[in-house]
């Protein structure tokens, strides 16, 4: 859907070797019966044969698709948005589903609301080849329900925004209704997040602090994709936490303080033993020094 007059959201799909699901991921963009947004693709440097032909397909149908070099879902989503011509943004990965509500409804609600500048719902995960027996990613949320027929359905009530919660969780996901006047301000994803994830939290986290609110629509609006290398991942998710929340506390310090000693206290106990020590050296060399002087 692409009517210039009429744009009023911008749907940007990053796409890296997910040809098999892309397809899907727009027909259910494209199921939002009004004529309010656009699509654009961004192709993150691609190497798979088959997802390259499929992008391939898609431009010559008409849809937009940018190409650059593997860059990262961060610069990928800041390219496309800088292109895009609608004043609300909408990511999409590339292997997720949208709900057709989600639009409409982020488009009322910000239009309703000056003062909000995140819409964010519920949302179903899915996935095919998960059984009970495996442990699954609750991504800091429990399942209201979880359904293992015909594939791993569970679905996962969002809360309310809470500022002092976000600061210690990442709860709301990147498909979220934004306006992009908010993520200029804040200068777009960080693309210096540490393993190149999480700029999304980084992203919310910014926007809270300029004063922004965030909006909850408690309804399911998107359906998440799991795979099973997001399942094989998992075991290391608590260590890239631990780094991912030190550059945080470093970068987001201004940010209800006293949430962020929760997280940075460790980090500085240590800086002060280190400074401790390393004062103790110098003594030290002094001492030694001032011993050789006098002999």
């Amino acid at each position: 859907m692409d009517t210039l007059k009429t744009i009023r959201l911008s749907i940007i799909v990053a796409c890296f070797n997910d040809g098999q699901f892309i397809k899907e991921a727009l027909a259910s963009a494209e199921a939002c019966p009004d004529p309010i947004y656009e699509i654009l693709i961004v192709n993150d440097g691609s190497t798979d044969p088959s997802t390259c032909q499929i992008l391939n397909e898609l431009k010559n149908n008409g849809y937009r698709v940018i190409d650059q070099p593997n860059q990262g879902v961060a610069i990928a989503r800041n390219n496309g948005i800088k292109l895009a011509r609608g004043e609300y943004i909408l990511p999409l990965d590339s292997d997720n589903l949208l709900r057709p509500a989600y639009i409409s409804k982020g488009v009322e609600i910000l239009d309703r609301f000056p003062d909000v500048a995140v819409v964010y719902g519920d949302v179903e995960r899915f996935g095919e080849g998960i059984d009970a027996s495996q442990k699954l990613l609750n991504f800091n949320l429990d399942y209201s329900s979880i359904s293992f027929d015909n594939g791993f359905r569970g679905v996962q009530r969002v809360p309310d925004f809470n500022l002092a919660w976000l600061v210690r969780h990442n709860y709301i996901d990147a498909c979220a209704v934004f306006r992009k006047s908010a993520w200029e301000e804040c200068g777009g994803y960080d693309a210096n997040t540490p393993f190149g994830c999480y700029s999304d939290w980084d992203l919310w986290l910014s926007i809270a602090k300029k004063g922004y609110r965030f909006y909850h629509v408690p309804e399911i609006l998107f359906d998440y994709r799991i795979r099973a290398i997001s399942l094989s991942t998992a075991a290391r998710s608590e260590e890239k936490s631990k780094v991912v929340r030190r550059y945080f506390a470093s970068k987001h310090m201004a940010l209800l303080p006293k949430e962020y000693r929760y997280y940075f206290k460790p980090y500085q106990y240590l800086l002060e033993r280190l400074t401790k020590f390393q004062s103790f050296l110098v003594t030290l060399i002094e001492f030694f020094i001032g011993k050789k002087n006098i002999a």
